[in-house]
């Protein structure tokens, strides 16, 4: 695969607008000569972007096949690994990236506590994970296949203060806040997940996305996305500057003392 050829994930919504907010302040900023470890990394599109912004990245997820697509495509270091069970990969890191992971655990606290002493002095972890004060949290399309597989959730999502709790127990500081993907991306989403699991039943990892790539409906929806993600971030800058609650939570967070 070029660089120029489309990746997998370009028309998640989830995806997209959890990037638009991570490239743009409070988070955006040079990555050059820095360590970005990206925990749950798929099939790597978060990955891909750090290491444009000139980041040294490692891709770490318990999807092997992912984890081939991203070294094969993308010439990004990759690790077999689950963050539960297994120590922390060698080496210090200047940012650990969390993507939708904290949901599928149990022990939250005890996960931010293990990736702090794998930071170096001022590094930051960022988390995403879904958010309790989304209106259509507890709809049935967002809890579609949340039951069993690589999808399974411990919970459905956290609310801010939670979030920030956490950081404060382990000693860091909440450094940067988004709250992110509003009404009809929401559903959108839903919508689309919806239609997967009607035609495939199950989902096992961001692997499968690139059989799906052949298929009518992923060609469609590539055809179509472009204007949808116009309206999608159209929603976003409308509600987010007035302050309503998303979907998604973006936080970032750095040991206190080296504020």
């Amino acid at each position: 695969m070029s660089p120029t050829t489309k990746h997998p994930m370009d028309v998640n919504v989830n995806t997209r607008i959890r990037w638009d907010v991570l490239r743009h302040p409070p988070f955006a900023r040079s990555l050059v000569g820095k360590r970005v470890l990206d925990v749950g990394s798929g099939l790597g599109f978060f990955s891909i972007k750090f290491k444009e912004l000139g980041a040294e990245v490692l891709a770490a997820d318990i999807d092997a096949a992912a984890l081939e697509h991203i070294q094969i495509n993308y010439g990004i270091e990759t690790l077999l690994f689950d963050i539960v069970s297994q120590p922390m990969p060698d080496g210090r890191f200047d940012i650990v990236f969390i993507g939708e992971v904290m949901e599928h655990i149990t022990d939250q606290r005890g996960l931010l506590e293990k990736i702090k002493h794998s930071l170096n002095p001022g590094g930051q972890i960022i988390i995403t994970t879904p958010a309790m004060e989304g209106a259509f949290i507890h709809t049935k399309g967002k809890a579609l296949g949340h039951e069993h597989g690589a999808e399974k959730h411990e919970r459905d999502g956290f609310y801010k203060e939670e979030l920030v709790d956490m950081f404060q127990a382990v000693g860091m500081k909440v450094s940067a806040y988004r709250s992110c993907i509003f009404y009809v991306s929401e559903l959108f989403m839903q919508l689309t997940k919806l239609m997967y699991f009607f035609k495939r039943k199950t989902y096992n990892g961001q692997s499968e996305v690139i059989a799906v790539q052949s298929t009518f409906s992923y060609k469609a929806l590539n055809f179509v996305f472009p204007v949808l993600l116009l309206l999608f971030r159209i929603e976003e800058s409308v509600l987010s500057s007035i302050g309503l609650s998303g979907h998604c939570h973006v936080i970032s967070a750095t040991q206190q003392d080296a504020l």
